[in-house]
């Protein structure tokens, strides 16, 4: 009952029915507060984020977006957890501090790719998405730009709920020359055609071997340097080129 009071409320939400949301999200939480339940509760928290936006009360909707990633930690729920570093996102691009901004859009770019998202952005979420990342280019430097959505997308899932919740400047290992890691010289190869935005099947083709092979040694990548994403890798790649 809970999380179909939480799914209306996102779609009344979308609709504009900011009264019957609130209603509907206040109905989620005392629900699931009285039966100790977080997951749902978070959920419900992020769609009163979405209303309180659109009522156009940021402040409050950045607070609830964290609150709501705070009970969705400890569950591993990447896909909600997505939805409301979104909302911090947008929250840090009107605040004027872009820099922020591209570090959370890179971040997502991460926890969608994850859990196998073919975009990275939830399709109800993105006018507002693409808004704020036309709003964050054109804030920042080109090269400043991708260099912050690099950094976010390198984050670990806790190095970016840190981040996200303002917790503490997340520390990264120290960086190895990128000539001088374990990596074999065709591993490198993929690598770098990874960072260039190549799928296993387009990096078969360039390297003349299987996609099963190609698969092969993107998995390796990974495993060799501690990475979970593709989005990762290409923003390793960046950094160490």
């Amino acid at each position: 009952m809970a999380e179909c009071a939480f799914k209306r409320a996102v779609m009344e939400t979308l609709l504009g029915h900011h009264d019957r949301a609130l209603a509907l999200c206040r109905e989620a939480q005392t629900l699931t507060a009285a039966h100790g339940e977080s997951w749902i509760r978070g959920d419900a928290l992020f769609a009163e984020a979405l209303v309180r936006r659109q009522l156009g009360d940021r402040c409050q909707a950045d607070t609830l977006a964290r609150e709501a990633v705070r009970l969705l930690r400890p569950l591993g729920d990447r896909w909600g957890i997505a939805l409301c570093v979104e909302v911090l996102a947008w929250s840090a691009a009107d605040d004027g501090d872009p820099e922020r901004a591209a570090c959370l859009l890179g971040a997502l770019r991460s926890l969608w790719e994850s859990v196998g998202g073919a975009s990275f952005v939830a399709p109800f979420m993105r006018e507002s998405h693409d808004r704020c990342e036309r709003d964050t280019r054109a804030a920042l430097p080109a090269r400043a730009y991708e260099r912050a959505v690099r950094r976010g997308a390198a984050l670990s899932l806790d190095g970016t709920l840190s981040y996200a919740l303002q917790e503490a400047v997340p520390t990264e290992p120290p960086a190895l020359p990128y000539a001088h890691t374990s990596l074999t010289r065709r591993e490198r190869e993929v690598a770098d055609l990874v960072a260039a935005g190549l799928g296993n099947q387009e990096i078969a083709a360039t390297l003349v071997i299987a996609r099963r092979t190609a698969e092969t040694h993107v998995s390796r990548v990974l495993a060799k340097l501690g990475l979970s994403s593709r989005a990762q890798l290409a923003a390793w790649v960046h950094e160490h080129r």
